[in-house]
């Protein structure tokens, strides 16, 4: 498999995320990011940040979204009383 290098602009969008998201992953350090010589901006391998994403995404607790770790998410679904939400 060849390397993919690509900027973080052009990896952003062909991941499909705007590039704020995606520079908030990289400074997770959810993948490693390139200095190369003679290039001004930072690069990734797009083959390196699709692994890392897929394994991220399976990480995500399931029935609740991927609010993150710190997240408190109250399970309402077992509770005999109706609720009714906005949309």
């Amino acid at each position: 498999m060849s390397r993919r290098l690509m900027t973080l602009t052009k990896a952003a969008e062909e991941i499909g995320v705007s590039y704020r998201t995606f520079y908030n992953y990289a400074k997770r350090g959810w993948f490693a990011v390139y200095k190369l010589p003679g290039e001004t901006q930072a690069c990734v391998e797009l083959n390196e940040v699709r692994v890392a994403l897929a394994a991220k995404k399976s990480q995500a607790r399931t029935n609740y979204g991927s609010f993150g770790p710190d997240a408190v998410v109250k399970d309402l679904t077992n509770v005999a009383q109706a609720f009714e939400v906005e949309h």
